[in-house]
């Protein structure tokens, strides 16, 4: 492939003689000087570009802002007649309604399919911003599939999973005063056993 400047090519035809013309100006492109043997017999194969309408997004001024609206973009048919798609050879889909991974144990907790994972765990772990990817890994009990079911299920029902999350934090801690209060404080227990090291 050999290209030069407009320049070079226009003195190459004019050194020879040769009218204007595109396909006259391919034939002399090169070195200065390049003698150019054109065939009075020869057939040109000419391709015209009908094109889409304007490149040109609008007309501009001399300073390079826009003084006309854009060009309207011509539209042809949606679809070609051979492109047509026959309908009886399309594959039906079949949607399936399918219910939440979600399982009640006999103290009324929610645990996520058939593992004992809380739910709580995965929303929580999902507000703090983990991917389901990482919960899958952090909780490897528990598929991927189910990760993102139930927290697609958490989105669906924000309002009532948040309810049952405050119900739970609430057994929880009332969980944690009875133990507190048959056990006594853990304070006094830390104070008891240090005690104990010091004398030993």
């Amino acid at each position: 492939m050999t290209f030069w400047s407009g320049g070079r090519t226009k003195y190459n035809r004019c050194q020879q003689h040769y009218p204007k013309a595109h396909w006259i100006d391919a034939a002399c492109v090169g070195d200065n000087g390049d003698p150019v043997h054109l065939d009075p017999e020869m057939k040109r194969f000419e391709i015209k570009a009908l094109g889409r309408g304007n490149r040109q997004a609008c007309r501009v001024d001399k300073y390079g802002f826009p003084r006309t609206k854009g060009q309207a973009v011509k539209s042809g048919p949606a679809i070609r007649p051979d492109y047509v798609v026959d309908r009886t050879q399309v594959m039906e889909l079949t949607i399936h309604s399918e219910a939440p991974p979600l399982n009640r144990d006999a103290s009324g907790a929610l645990r996520v399919g058939t593992s004992r994972v809380l739910v709580e765990l995965v929303i929580r772990a999902f507000q703090d911003g983990s991917t389901p990817e990482t919960i899958a890994q952090r909780y490897p009990a528990i598929p991927l599939v189910d990760v993102y079911a139930v927290i697609a299920y958490y989105l669906r029902h924000r309002d009532e999973m948040e309810s049952y999350l405050e119900e739970r934090e609430q057994e929880a801690e009332a969980v944690k005063v009875r133990i507190e209060a048959h056990q006594g404080s853990l304070s006094g227990v830390r104070g008891r056993l240090l005690a104990r090291q010091g004398r030993v």
